[in-house]
C-alpha cells in the first residue's frame, strides 16, 4: 500500500492530476493519507482549470486589445495620409492668388508713388514674400512627410535669416 501511494504521488507531481488512491487498504492510517491525497489532487486540479481558464480569457482580452490596437493604428495612418493630402492640395491652392499678389504689388511698384506708398509697398511686398515663403515649406514639409523628399541637413548663413525676420518683424518692433 505504501509503494502505491509512492507511485501515485510521483505520477500527480508529473502532472498527472487524474490519478487517485483507493482508499480500501485495511489500515486506518493508510486510508486517511490516501484520502488526503486524492483530496488535494482533486483540489489541484480545480485549480489548475480555473488557471487554464484564466490564461484563456487573458489570452482572449490581450488579443482583442491588439486588434483594436492595430484597427487603430491603420485609422490614425488613414487620417495622416488624408492631413498631408489637404496640406498638398490646399498650399497647392493657395500658391496662385499669392503669386497673383505679388505680381500686383510688381505692377504698383512701377508707378508713381509718394514716400509712404513706397514704403507701404515694401511692407506688402515683404508680407506677401514671407506668405510665399511659409507656403513652399508647408509644401516641402507636405513632400518631406510623404517621402518624396528627404532632407539634407547642412551648415548655412544664419545673419541672411535673421535680416529676413528683422525685416518682417521691424513695423511690429518699431511699434512696440
Amino acid at each position: 500500500p505504501v509503494s502505491l501511494l509512492s507511485n501515485a504521488v510521483q505520477k500527480i507531481g508529473q502532472g498527472n492530476l487524474e490519478t487517485r488512491v483507493a482508499e480500501s487498504s485495511r489500515v486506518a492510517e493508510l486510508d486517511i493519507l490516501a484520502h488526503g491525497i486524492n483530496q488535494m489532487t482533486a483540489k489541484l486540479q480545480q485549480e489548475s482549470a480555473n488557471l487554464q481558464y484564466l490564461v484563456d480569457e487573458r489570452t482572449t482580452q490581450a488579443i482583442q486589445a491588439q486588434h483594436a490596437a492595430e484597427a487603430a493604428q491603420r485609422e490614425s495612418e488613414r487620417a495622416n495620409t488624408a492631413k498631408s493630402r489637404f496640406l498638398a492640395a490646399a498650399s497647392h491652392d493657395l500658391r496662385q492668388p499669392i503669386h497673383a499678389q505679388g505680381l500686383f504689388l510688381d505692377v504698383l511698384s512701377r508707378t508713381e508713388l509718394t514716400a509712404y506708398q513706397r514704403e507701404l509697398l515694401s511692407s506688402a511686398r515683404a508680407a506677401s514674400e514671407a506668405s510665399s515663403e511659409m507656403l513652399n515649406t508647408l509644401l516641402d514639409f507636405s513632400r518631406i512627410e510623404a517621402g518624396v523628399v528627404k532632407p539634407q541637413i547642412r551648415p548655412f548663413l544664419l545673419q541672411p535669416l535673421i535680416n529676413k525676420i528683422e525685416n518682417e518683424f521691424a513695423p511690429q518692433a518699431d511699434e512696440k
